[in-house]
């Protein structure tokens, strides 16, 4: 805690913490916030409850959350984790959930992000994570939403047809939908995969930049 006390000063307007072993701490209620900050970032292989208590906290004068989970980690905090990300993400701008891994399994409990997008006003940049999300996400997506990014990590986007549908909207301009990211890992020089060629072909046809990033996983 000490060492969030020292960061948590008047001036700051980003703050990146990252962990890397777990701690649990209250956020003390009557400690002044930093008032310019607009942008969060929590990284952490392990669950550490305090981290997301100081994300509740700032939540009402943030713009930009960023977070990769842990979605990997197994463990009965996940519901918790994933209701307070329900809660208190439908103010922010950019909501980024981060998780490049090839072989552990996600460990979400349930769907969030489709409560998330129900109550969500001012959504402009939005990056998920396979299981946080059903057909819904892109059937109530937000008409602010310019931006969506995926982890495909050479498979197909969970629920693809409703997120064609979703492009197709946004060829209509029914919906400010503009760009489109996924990022997978590649082995070798095998390059794009295939299995993005749908996606890709529909924001050609519909005027939404689709951009393909990989990486290497090790």
């Amino acid at each position: 805690m000490d060492a969030l006390k020292a960061v948590l000063v008047p001036g700051v307007k980003t703050l990146l913490v990252r962990a890397r072993v777990t701690f649990d701490g209250e956020i003390e209620s009557d400690r002044p916030l930093p008032p310019k900050l607009k942008k969060l970032t929590i990284l952490s292989s392990r669950w550490c409850p305090t981290l997301y208590k100081l994300f509740i906290v700032l939540s009402p004068q943030l713009d930009t959350f960023s977070t990769d989970g842990p979605w990997y980690e197994v463990g009965e905090f996940h519901p918790w984790m994933e209701s307070t990300l329900a809660l208190h993400s439908n103010g922010l701008k950019r909501l980024g959930l981060y998780g490049k891994n090839p072989t552990d399994r996600c460990q979400i409990t349930r769907p969030f992000l489709d409560e998330l997008v129900l109550h969500s006003v001012r959504l402009e940049h939005l990056a998920v994570i396979a299981g946080a999300y059903t057909e819904r996400l892109f059937q109530q997506l937000p008409s602010s939403v310019k931006v969506l990014e995926f982890v495909g990590n050479q498979e197909p986007i969970p629920f693809e047809d409703d997120l064609l549908e979703a492009i197709a909207r946004a060829g209509q301009k029914t919906i400010a939908l503009s760009r489109m990211v996924v990022f997978s890992y590649e082995f070798g020089d095998f390059g794009r995969p295939k299995v993005y060629a749908r996606l890709a072909e529909a924001c050609l046809e519909n005027g939404v930049q689709f951009e393909y990033v990989g990486y290497d996983p090790w």
